[in-house]
């Protein structure tokens, strides 16, 4: 059914009466028309509305978007649930082999009561550790090559166990008992080289025994 409008209508109502001819007739917008602008023909005296690109002489060009005016921004929605982990990556390729470290020595050696005092093992910072056996009492030494022995740690005799600290005041660091003693300090000659850790211990006997483990620094 045809419909016809006054021609004093206005272009706005016209617009709106066109739209909502369309939707309710389920007109399709002619295919010469752009994707958002709906292309229309309007008669001159009746006001009636044609869907179409092309006009006559006693019509004239209407045309509006299809879309409207964007609405304002609603509230943002709540957060979603965490997702779930992703999968373990693939291992990655072995690195490099680090340089070798300084390494340790270890060292066991038995003397007999009344033997002179002897070197147990020498270090490369000046620093050489010894041994002394009597028949009472078992000692251990730290000494350097010069004065300017440096040691810190602990020394322990028969079970006591006290602080020792040497900083250039001699050469010899020495811990003695009736039953054992111990050194457990880091120590070196500070005119030759870098400090070592040492841990010597001896047992008094017939022979007293020592053993022992060196740390060197790089």
């Amino acid at each position: 059914m045809t419909r016809r409008f006054s021609a004093r209508m206005s272009s706005r109502a016209i617009m709106l009466i066109a739209v909502f001819a369309a939707a309710s007739a389920g007109v399709a917008v002619a295919a010469t028309s752009s994707p958002t602008l709906i292309r229309a023909c309007a008669n001159r005296k009746s006001g009636a509305l044609r869907l179409s690109s092309r006009c006559h002489r006693n019509e004239r060009h209407v045309n509006w978007d299809q879309k409207g005016p964007q609405g304002s921004r609603g509230p943002r929605g709540a957060t979603g649930p965490r997702g779930s982990a992703g999968a373990a990556g693939a291992k990655g390729t072995t690195g490099p082999t680090g340089p070798a470290g300084p390494g340790a020595t270890s060292f066991t050696t038995a003397l007999a009561q009344g033997a002179p005092k002897t070197a147990l093992a020498t270090l490369g910072n000046g620093v050489t550790v010894s041994g002394v056996c009597t028949v009472t009492e078992a000692e251990v030494r730290v000494e350097a090559t010069t004065s300017h022995l440096q040691a810190s740690g602990t020394g322990n005799a028969n079970g006591t166990t006290k602080s020792v600290d040497l900083n250039e005041a001699g050469s010899v660091l020495a811990e003695k008992g009736t039953v054992t003693s111990d050194l457990d300090v880091i120590a070196r000659d500070s005119s030759v080289g870098k400090f070592a850790r040492i841990d010597v211990h001896a047992q008094q006997g017939s022979p007293c025994t020592f053993w022992g483990i060196l740390i060197p620094s790089q």
